[in-house]
């Protein structure tokens, strides 16, 4: 299968020689310029790497639940929202997923991997490429474009983890940027600029902060991430009380980096490292003791801004 923009290269920050610290309401000021020149563009060209990890264990007298979960997604692409209400988008997304759960004695394995190339075109979503699952099932993604809906994704809970419908502007909120005004009004400190390497591959110099947010003021990152502990007949945590541990022992690092001289975006580093550590209280009555780690690693960068997109590739 053709990949639109060539496989994905690492993305990486290297740390360069020098570094300023300009007045935090400052560097604050410049990041937001920068995403709000972000929201003007017609077109532009993408590159996502995003890589989760989950360990959960909990304990208790005659109850034992254990998970662990590695997921991987790489996308790459271009975008033409030039005119917004006719928006057309070309991505090639592919990611893996493999996953354990042991409960009541029981261990129960999963994994997915998927290849596929994705097209928004005329307001209607094509899908071409290849998928496999263990436990496996009947699903399998055409070899030629075909049309899809959202719900036909949703259906397949790999895709949900993909998040297509997001990256094909189907869901109404940007696909790679958040409330960076909300971010920015909860950062507990702003470092930079610092010279980095943005690109390893052509050596496209950046300048980047480094923004410590305070999840506490942005509940939303952090929120529903866990309901299937807190709600239902299997919760087993109280809901309150893990987002109390939760907001404790985490952290989230939004790194931005803008072009010297234009200060246009680059691109983008989240960090978010969530851990709880529950007693008892917080748990139901059979489990006395619960552990959990979770991180998240996305880096985003962004080429060819308002560069013409070649759309030949783009299914009929």
């Amino acid at each position: 299968m053709r990949r639109w923009i060539g496989l994905m290269v690492t993305i990486g920050i290297l740390v360069g020689a020098g570094s300023t610290t300009l007045a935090q309401d400052d560097a604050a000021r410049r990041i937001q310029a920068a995403y709000q020149d972000y929201e003007t563009w017609d077109t532009y060209q993408v590159r996502v790497a995003d890589n989760t990890d989950l360990a959960l264990v909990a304990e208790g007298k005659g109850a034992y639940l254990w998970q662990r979960r590695e997921r991987h997604i790489q996308v790459s692409g271009w975008y033409d929202v030039t005119n917004r209400d006719s928006a057309a988008v070309l991505l090639n997304v592919s990611g893996d997923s493999s996953a354990s759960t042991e409960s009541g004695g029981t261990n129960t394995p999963s994994s997915w991997q998927a290849d596929l190339d994705v097209a928004l075109r005329n307001g209607q979503l094509f899908w071409r490429g290849s998928y496999s699952a263990n436990p496996g099932d009947t699903f399998a993604l055409p070899g030629e474009w075909t049309g899809f809906s959202v719900t036909d994704a949703d259906d397949i809970p790999a895709f949900v983890d993909l998040a297509l419908g997001r990256y094909l502007l189907q869901e109404g909120a940007d696909p790679f940027v958040e409330d960076y005004d909300s971010w920015l009004a909860a950062a507990e400190s702003i470092e930079g600029p610092e010279t980095i390497t943005w690109d390893r591959r052509s050596r496209t110099q950046g300048e980047l902060y480094r923004v410590e947010v305070d999840l506490t003021a942005i509940p939303d990152i952090v929120g529903n991430r866990f309901d299937s502990l807190t709600r239902g007949q299997e919760a087993i945590v109280d809901r309150q009380a893990l987002l109390d541990s939760l907001y404790e022992n985490s952290t989230l690092i939004w790194q931005v980096v803008l072009e010297p001289g234009t200060g246009r975006l680059l691109g983008q580093n989240t960090e978010l490292d969530l851990n709880a550590k529950l007693g008892s209280e917080g748990l139901v009555a059979s489990y006395a003791t619960l552990n959990l780690t979770f991180s998240n690693d996305q880096t985003i960068a962004f080429s060819n801004i308002n560069e013409a997109v070649d759309t030949s590739e783009l299914p009929e």
